[in-house]
């Protein structure tokens, strides 16, 4: 008997056993829970991952049945493994967008909450914040959702920090800072980007990293549009950490600003370039000074780069917030890999969406120039 054959005969057989009446009730569901169980494994040595999930799936209701609860969490997360499993295979992914999905990640969150609800209310924060971070993980790289993301670290972050476990509820919080600022709620982004760095004062394995937290709250408050609070801001950082006033990061917010509120687009630029060459800004900072450059010109477009785009081609959702295309020529790689490592019947949609990505042909620039 083949394997999935054999694991299907043990499918049967436990349904029939979770389905039967008898007098003896907690027999069956065990027997049927170890018969599911088998069945699951048998599939991921398959990867077969959706019949593997549904399978553990099963295994876990029963295991449920039988008052199980540490068991049953235990299954959920063996089934959520196997579902996202799934679904990662069955993804084409660019750095900037996703193209083809063909199993829905969901499953794979539908699982993770039943293993978090068992874990909540057994006491067991730690763990069911690691598994909310799963969820988090899902909803911003598979699903591209960033507010459900956001809100999906928050829980997390709440539940580390209940456990005091402050390392981990701080990245958590970064997460939610990053992708509050990307969705424009600047006053969440600057209230978790203090928050962070309040919490990173005494600690010497996290202070060096302060002056980055103060520069990516600084830059909500000059998005935000909030100029005085920004000056203001920017004294408070220096008071909570009087080295700050002398690194590039201060002395870089103070310059943009003043470009800012003189509507001088020149030395703005001139600022960032300089600070660019320096320290090189990731894509989220760049998104966020960009958007400021935008709301000091007059009537201009985002960037010359992008003036060709349309809408629909937008890649402002992608999960670290950046929206520059470096190279065409990148993309293209990541293209031929991700056609070699596909099924033949996907391979024609997938060289279809990669012609239509040749028609934004440009050289790199430096968005500010």
């Amino acid at each position: 008997m083949s394997s999935e054959r054999e694991a299907q005969a043990l499918l049967a057989k436990a349904d029939k056993k979770a389905t039967t009446f008898g007098w003896f009730g907690s027999n069956k569901f065990e027997e049927a829970a170890e018969l599911y169980n088998k069945a699951a494994n048998i599939f991921k040595l398959g990867k077969r991952w959706k019949e593997a999930g549904d399978a553990f799936t099963k295994a876990a209701n029963m295991q449920l049945q039988l008052n199980e609860r540490d068991d049953a969490a235990t299954t959920f997360i063996n089934a959520a493994k196997c579902y996202k499993k799934g679904s990662f295979e069955a993804t084409i992914y660019l750095k900037y967008q996703t193209l083809i999905i063909i199993f829905d990640p969901t499953d794979a969150i539908t699982s993770l909450k039943q293993a978090i609800e068992i874990l909540t209310d057994r006491g067991r924060f730690q763990a069911a914040a690691g598994h909310q971070k799963d969820i988090a993980q899902i909803y911003e790289s598979d699903l591209i959702d960033l507010e459900k993301a956001m809100q999906a670290y928050e829980i997390a972050a709440d539940w580390y920090a209940g456990e005091e476990a402050t390392a981990l509820a701080n990245n958590c919080l970064l997460k939610v800072a990053t992708f509050a600022a990307t969705l424009e709620q600047y006053d969440k982004a600057i209230e978790k980007f203090e928050q962070v760095a309040a919490a990173s004062l005494d600690n010497q394995l996290t202070k060096w990293s302060l002056k980055d937290y103060f520069l990516k709250a600084g830059l909500c408050h000059i998005a935000f549009g909030d100029h005085i609070g920004a000056k203001r801001a920017i004294e408070r950082y220096c008071d909570m950490d009087v080295t700050f006033s002398t690194t590039r990061e201060c002395q870089f917010l103070k310059a943009i600003l003043e470009a800012v509120e003189n509507d001088d687009i020149e030395s703005f630029t001139n600022r960032v370039v300089e600070f660019d060459q320096l320290t090189k800004l990731d894509n989220w900072k760049t998104t966020i000074l960009l958007r400021i450059k935008k709301s000091i010109q007059e009537g201009g477009s985002l960037t010359d780069n992008f003036q060709h785009l349309n809408e629909s081609d937008s890649v402002t959702s992608i999960p670290a917030g950046g929206l520059i295309l470096r190279s065409i020529n990148s993309l293209e790689r990541r293209f031929e890999k991700s056609v070699e490592d596909m099924p033949d019947k996907l391979s024609t949609s997938v060289r279809y969406t990669e012609l239509s990505l040749k028609k934004y042909d440009w050289e790199y620039q430096h968005p500010f120039m």
